[in-house]
């Protein structure tokens, strides 16, 4: 390290200088691979130790920067997400890395965030005491808030985040007042319940702090689980099948699921019923009959899925929150509850409950089938009903096999999906086809041609 520069060349361009020192040190780091044993214990752990404090360093100066940074962006308007998310770019860091760095500069005129400058502690030690003091601020007098925070970082370098959230609460609890006034809304100001991002796998992880309340109610979800798993295996016993292993935090899960969909609140359901449809809804049920139901919905899921979707079940897709799913598992979760299909309607916004219509019921008299009807022939077949044909579903059009011109309604039993290309040869001309539902399978169709061929088994 001997060609590291003095400062004054640190004020011209510091960039080579840190990029010399990383590659100096990726050299030190590698005489403590296990293989290059010539180094003794001593020299090792002080080696070590000299490591440990250059990247206390280097964490203090990626904070650094990430608060010079945020600060040219707040400038400009910026949201927090919009930061983070640049901040990731230009550093080449993760958005959830560039988040935490941010939170910890938010903590640098603090007692924590002053130790983490000064490298007594880290930063996750730094946010860990901070957001444990954070529930109090409002119920003790600053005075007993610092002194308990100084004390508690002066013995903190060497504890984990959860053990010093653990002493500031052991310290601060006993001095709220008796009456317990305090206590209850000192458990209210740190409820919490954070979702992370999705991982690689699709998944994504759910942290709550809940209060004692909360608690006892999600204590008594948990002891459910038990029983939904006894009752899945009772069911599959009598079923005769093998019962699905389940473990008691899938259960629990399913049941959080269930409770986060619905609740029995018959007060509110025509309130919720109302605000979830638009004034031009068109429905066959009037909106009044969901004030009958004991069950509302209280969280929604919105997917939008483009005309090209439907045709690959492991197409991603964009929900309303953010969260990104495939075709098949949205369409798993449209199967557990009421399902909508948004269309325009004479250039407006219509609102059709599917579960709820039944698509020949409208629609029979008019000369055009619907988009609920078009829905259901896409679940019918992936696209064009002609032998051998592979044109998707979007891409055709639907068929009278009764003509419209000969009195044939609208309706899904006379309709057929079928491309531009064989929908034009479904006629009375020599090359053309004719074609009628097989009367031993109902859900395939007869082709024939209209003049004999060789080989009329297979179409052309």
């Amino acid at each position: 390290m001997d060609d590291i520069p003095d400062d004054a060349t640190l004020h011209e361009n510091p960039v080579p200088l840190v990029h010399r020192a990383s590659e100096a040190l990726a050299d030190v780091c590698a005489t403590l691979a296990p293989a290059r044993g010539w180094l003794g214990d001593n020299e090792r752990f002080s080696v070590a130790r000299e490591i440990e404090l250059i990247a206390r360093r280097a964490e203090v100066a990626a904070v650094l920067h990430a608060g010079h940074f945020a600060a040219s962006e707040n400038a400009l308007n910026r949201s927090r997400t919009r930061i983070a998310a640049g901040l990731s770019e230009a550093t080449g860091c993760s958005r959830p890395q560039a988040h935490t760095r941010l939170d910890t500069f938010d903590l640098v005129d603090t007692i924590a965030g002053r130790a983490f400058i000064d490298l007594q502690i880290t930063a996750i030690q730094a946010r860990a005491i901070a957001s444990a003091r954070e529930p109090y601020e409002d119920l003790l007098d600053s005075a007993v808030l610092d002194n308990t925070e100084e004390r508690i970082v002066r013995r903190a370098s060497t504890k984990s985040a959860a053990t010093l959230k653990q002493e500031v609460q052991t310290s601060l609890s006993p001095k709220l007042s008796s009456d317990g006034k305090d206590r209850q809304a000192q458990q209210r100001a740190a409820r919490a319940a954070r979702l992370y991002g999705q991982q690689t796998d699709g998944m994504s992880k759910l942290v709550l702090n809940v209060t004692p309340g909360t608690r006892s109610l999600l204590g008594g979800l948990s002891a459910q689980a038990s029983s939904l798993r006894a009752k899945q295996a009772e069911d599959a016993a009598k079923e005769g099948r093998v019962p699905e292993d389940l473990s008691h935090e899938q259960a629990f899960h399913d049941l959080l699921l269930d409770h986060l969909a619905t609740t029995d609140e018959p007060s509110s359901a025509s309130d919720t019923a109302q605000a979830q449809a638009p004034a031009d809804t068109d429905t066959d049920t009037p909106a009044d009959t969901h004030a009958s139901s004991r069950t509302t919905r209280v969280a929604s899921i919105v997917i939008r899925l483009g005309p090209g979707d439907w045709t690959n079940l492991g197409t991603l897709v964009s929900t309303n929150s953010g969260a990104v799913v495939s075709v098949r598992d949205a369409l798993d979760m449209a199967s557990g509850g009421p399902s909508y299909l948004s269309t325009r309607v004479a250039g407006r916004e219509r609102l059709f409950r599917i579960d709820e219509i039944d698509p020949d019921t409208k629609n029979a008299d008019s000369r055009f089938a619907d988009a609920i009807q078009r829905l259901v022939l896409y679940a019918q077949a992936d696209g064009c009903r002609f032998p051998g044909c592979d044109e998707p579903a979007v891409r055709c059009q639907v068929h009278h096999l009764k003509p419209w011109n000969d009195g044939g309604r609208t309706t899904l039993a006379n309709l057929l999906l079928v491309c531009r290309a064989h929908h034009n040869r479904i006629n009375g001309s020599p090359d053309g086809w004719s074609v009628r539902p097989d009367p031993s399978e109902p859900e395939k169709f007869e082709w024939t041609p209209n003049t004999p061929r060789r080989n009329s088994a297979e179409p052309a």
